[in-house]
């Protein structure tokens, strides 16, 4: 399609070093790194994001934290690192979210250092300007169709979008619908970045 890509781990996965994996409040720096490294090597090229998951997650807070994007494809996206460890509790373990969530939550930023507030998905998407488009699987679980509407009503620009792909699961939605998929992504990166 002509377009450059990198693609990286984030700390803790692939070849990467090991880490705390924080679910994209430190996972966010390994994005603007990647940002700047891209554009040292080439400036003026406008830059997309596009990640799965946490990697979604992290490209958001990313993009918040560092800025500069034209765009982004989020699949899969949870809304923050605190609703994700209270829904996750829920479905996997049957717990109740209070107390246990809060303890895990204090616990955790207390011993990685850092803020959990941080990793705020819903807020940093209501503080960019770029376009995003928002790809959920519609028998996901872990992060269901209704926290990408979410993300979508927390966006302020006019060509972010939703799409939600019938009866894929958490983060196989290019492997349920690859045509709808790879259709919806490419038509939404010709509009907002290729004119550019």
């Amino acid at each position: 399609r002509g377009y450059g890509v990198l693609l990286f781990d984030l700390r803790n996965h692939g070849g990467s070093q090991r880490a705390y994996i924080t679910l994209g409040v430190f996972e966010s720096r390994d994005i603007c790194a990647a940002s700047a490294f891209l554009r040292e090597k080439t400036p003026g090229r406008p830059q997309a994001l596009w990640g799965v998951s946490m990697g979604a997650s992290s490209a958001l807070l990313g993009a918040k934290r560092c800025g500069g994007f034209a765009a982004a494809v989020s699949d899969s996206s949870f809304l923050s690192f605190r609703e994700t460890v209270a829904h996750h509790l829920g479905l996997y373990f049957h717990l109740p979210a209070f107390p246990i969530s809060n303890l895990i939550v204090g616990i955790t930023e207390r011993r990685v250092g850092f803020d959990a507030d941080e990793g705020d998905v819903e807020s940093a998407v209501s503080a960019l300007q770029m376009p995003v488009l928002f790809i959920a699987g519609g028998d996901d679980r872990r992060m269901p169709p209704a926290l990408a509407e979410r993300l979508l009503k927390a966006s302020h620009n006019p060509n972010s979008k939703l799409v939600v792909v019938p009866h894929a699961k958490h983060g196989e939605a290019i492997a349920a619908d690859r045509t709808l998929y790879l259709n919806s992504v490419f038509s939404f990166l010709e509009r907002n970045v290729k004119s550019q």
